[in-house]
């Protein structure tokens, strides 16, 4: 079976499309639908597309000016607070790693910056790995596990909440990454106040 091509053209164009079968008439305004009955490969395609002339992106091409940077380099006063908080399944989506990043960030900007795991968050700070614990399945497998690690390694402070653990994904204490600090499902708000009422910066992570 034969594909037939279904093309935009403009009014100009209509005097070149006139000798394919189906071309709109002479009073076409504007932008128009051809219903063009001839099979794809009869179409002279220079007359309805116009040709790329741009040379194709190669490796070592900048496409962006990566070096302005619009606003100032924001140094933490002494004493400032941020906190990151993530409520999302491991590995759904993208949050989760941008943000241990944007975590880190903050920690190196001179902030005291702790990490919130709670509902389906705590998912993240699980030991993965397979066939055992630690062992990478398939390339960036553990990489959120690795950029938690790091963060703590640098002084970060992360909690996740009990109550999901164990109601949510049937999981102990015993399963998060060494360091993490499991909490009482009631501290989940008291962590976000006393950060508020600190005036800290507060940054929520979601995915759905």
């Amino acid at each position: 079976m034969q594909r037939l091509a279904r093309i935009w053209v403009f009014r100009e164009e209509v005097g070149t499309a006139a000798g394919i079968r189906g071309a709109v008439k002479d009073s076409c305004t504007g932008r128009c639908w051809l219903h063009v009955n001839t099979p794809l490969f009869k179409l002279n395609r220079s007359t309805i597309m116009p040709e790329v002339t741009h040379p194709a992106h190669k490796d070592g091409d900048i496409l962006v000016n990566y070096e302005e940077k619009v606003f100032e380099d924001v140094k933490a006063n002494p004493g400032e607070k941020a906190l990151v908080t993530f409520h999302g399944v491991a590995h759904e989506g993208s949050i989760g790693l941008v943000n241990t990043l944007v975590a880190t960030r903050l920690l190196r900007k001179g902030y005291e910056t702790s990490i919130l795991l709670y509902g389906p968050g705590v998912t993240m700070g699980f030991q993965k790995g397979f066939p055992t614990l630690g062992d990478e399945a398939f390339p960036g497998h553990l990489l959120v596990n690795k950029r938690l690690a790091q963060f703590m390694a640098e002084g970060g402070k992360i909690y996740a909440c009990r109550f999901s653990t164990q109601a949510l994904y049937g999981q102990t204490e015993k399963a998060f990454i060494p360091g993490i600090i499991p909490i009482n499902p009631l501290d989940v708000l008291d962590i976000n106040l006393i950060h508020g009422r600190a005036g800290a910066v507060i940054i929520h992570s979601w995915n759905l």
